[in-house]
């Protein structure tokens, strides 16, 4: 019982720093996604923000373009 409630702990702390992680990475996709809708010849696609996103953060785990897409899309209708 013990080992469970210790365990419980530990992913709850795993859970905080990801979302830590992810806050960032939402900035530089809600940036992208601005910059694009302001001036049409400055539009980002998902690799031109995966790439942004590396040369930011430094790291090899970059969202995929499939959830940057996903949330370029959600982004946009909470917008409107």
């Amino acid at each position: 019982m013990l080992y469970k409630m210790i365990l419980k702990g530990s992913a709850r702390k795993q859970a905080s720093k990801t979302s830590i992680r992810f806050t960032q990475e939402q900035e530089i996709m809600e940036f992208s996604f601005n910059e694009g809708e302001s001036d049409k010849r400055k539009q980002f696609t998902e690799l031109k923000c995966q790439k942004l996103m590396r040369e930011k953060r430094c790291e090899e785990l970059v969202l995929t373009e499939k959830q940057i897409k996903s949330y370029w899309s959600g982004y946009k209708r909470k917008k409107t």
